[in-house]
């Protein structure tokens, strides 16, 4: 049996004004922690026993896991004090 491989991408970004309705004042956010969970219960709870990978946001805000089988995955990113966040979350994947 085969399975094609997919890839969950995303980016960090920090809104200046934290109006979502302006344009422009959008800028990478770098070194931030996201955390990939592998949801195989279905529960929408990125459990530490789930798992799968961690990486940090480059110099464009980028991260990416790639090599995943299919299935439902969870992306969480590293809270911080000071930062709220100010739009849903957006997820780009092939998977």
């Amino acid at each position: 049996v085969n399975v094609e491989l997919g890839s969950i991408s995303g980016h960090k970004l920090e809104d200046a004004d934290g109006s979502l309705g302006t344009t422009g004042d959008q800028t990478p956010v770098e070194n931030w922690t996201i955390t990939l969970y592998k949801d195989d219960n279905h529960d929408n709870i990125a459990d530490p026993a789930e798992q799968v990978a961690q990486t940090t946001t480059d110099a464009n805000g980028a991260y990416q896991f790639t090599g995943l089988l299919p299935g439902d995955y969870l992306i969480k990113e590293e809270s911080q004090s000071g930062w709220t966040n100010v739009s849903p979350v957006q997820i780009d994947q092939d998977n």
